[in-house]
């Protein structure tokens, strides 16, 4: 949230977390959303800097549905664009939604960032994001929200791919 990014301690709890649980900073991805973006966008690049500079990875969430400003996809160290459910609901609903996504995924890809498509429902939205070369997404089309015990199982049981070629 935007609290914990006006901590001036999060860099530092961040750090000592990932020490203390022996965890490679790789696979730690944060999120923020365009809202926090948008307020104190100096102290907020600063602290993503320096968390970057920990080895995290940053996402933006929620993108296209605020205050979106491509200076701001220029200005902080972003590994992720997360495309808002909203664009993506409208897949095969309406064109302007299609054109948005698109446009985001190119826009991405072109500043070599990653992309996932929230809140994949259907095999259009499936069929459509493949198409659009983009190559991760989460929703319900997989499942839905679960307990850990459950999850672990299906990484046990379940031998199909997660992802799509």
């Amino acid at each position: 949230s935007i609290e914990q990014f006006r901590n001036p301690d999060l860099v530092q709890s961040v750090k000592t977390i990932l020490t203390h649980n022996q965890l490679d900073p790789a696979y730690l991805e944060l999120e923020v959303t365009e809202t926090a973006v948008s307020k104190n966008a100096d102290q907020l690049r600063k602290t993503l800097n320096d968390l970057k500079a920990l080895g995290v990875s940053i996402s933006i969430d929620d993108f296209g549905t605020e205050y979106s400003s491509l200076s701001r996809l220029k200005q902080l160290p972003l590994d992720r664009i997360k495309i808002d459910k909203q664009f993506v609901h409208g897949i095969a609903a309406g064109s302007k939604d299609e054109a948005i996504i698109s446009v985001i995924i190119t826009l991405a890809q072109s500043m070599g960032l990653h992309i996932i498509a929230e809140g994949v429902e259907t095999e259009e939205q499936i069929a459509f994001l493949k198409n659009h070369n983009c190559r991760e997404v989460q929703g319900y089309y997989y499942y839905k929200p679960m307990p850990s015990n459950e999850i672990e199982q299906i990484f046990i049981m379940d031998k199909r791919t997660f992802t799509y070629s």
